[in-house]
């Protein structure tokens, strides 16, 4: 195999990570509609509209007209430019930390998880549900990912990690929304598992620090929400956008994390 650049494999990540991002808004639009996510062009919603091939190249396009519909001159809205950006910053320090350190295989599992966590997480704010049209086809993809990518490595242990990680954190999650019913939906249960599964993939330390951040990057949240008053005694706070973030957090930092803290209480 050639190897090619870093720099040139970090550019293509960026790019590919913008494209799947500007996707994943327009699926959690369409999807909660009952629309198609994979067919038709994309239109203006204020004038009708179909938006030009050359006017739908993620983030060089809202840059340059602005925000705006060339045709009607509507606010198509910052989140646009802000998810292409989060989605090609994601995919690219993904790829720095995840290429020297755990391969091609666990790069490729991590990129799935962001795409479909994007997608559930913009739906998830939106709506406050965690659609099956969407999780379903998104953990097959990824068994596929990771059976794909222990056979290509070998490290079978990867997969049964992957299958216990699952197992786990649905289980703790099952136990939690038991307990609370009021504070978990049975969507983020399901959201578990494949979130589970993907950082037990990568690693222990992944898992273990990815299931804590979930709750502690939802606290600050809240936290922050609290401060700025838009939070409410009864206000719903979605949590599948931080069970996503704190995974992608797990995966990435998990190790260094985890080292850090059991140096911290004198295990390491």
């Amino acid at each position: 195999m050639i190897a090619l650049p870093t720099w040139l494999v970090l550019v293509w990540l960026a790019g590919a990570g913008a494209i799947l991002a500007s996707y994943a808004n327009l699926a959690a639009v369409r999807i909660p509609r009952g629309q198609s996510s994979v067919t038709g062009a994309s239109a203006c919603e204020a004038c009708g509209h179909k938006v030009r091939p050359w006017d739908n190249v993620p983030v060089l396009s809202w840059l340059v007209l602005r925000g705006r519909c060339r045709d009607c001159g509507a606010r198509f809205g910052v989140r646009h430019l802000v998810v292409e950006l989060v989605g090609a910053a994601a995919f690219v320090v993904a790829g720095a930390v995840l290429l020297p350190t755990a391969g091609w295989a666990a790069l490729a599992v991590v990129l799935v998880m962001v795409v479909g966590g994007l997608v559930l997480s913009l739906i998830d704010l939106q709506t406050h549900l965690l659609p099956d049209r969407v999780m379903l086809p998104w953990s097959i993809v990824l068994a596929v990912a990771m059976v794909a990518g222990t056979a290509v490595t070998g490290d079978w242990w990867a997969l049964a990690r992957a299958g216990i990680g699952a197992v786990a954190l649905f289980a703790f999650y099952f136990a939690a929304a038991m307990a609370y019913p009021a504070g978990m939906g049975f969507g983020d249960v399901k959201l578990a598992a494949p979130l589970g599964a993907v950082m037990a993939f990568v690693g222990w330390p992944a898992l273990a620090v990815g299931a804590f951040c979930a709750f502690l990057l939802g606290a600050i949240g809240s936290a922050v929400l609290a401060l700025r008053g838009r939070l409410r005694r009864k206000t719903e706070v979605p949590f599948g956008p931080w069970m996503v973030a704190g995974a992608l957090v797990g995966v990435l930092a998990g190790p260094v994390i985890a080292n850090w803290y059991l140096s911290v209480v004198g295990l390491a």
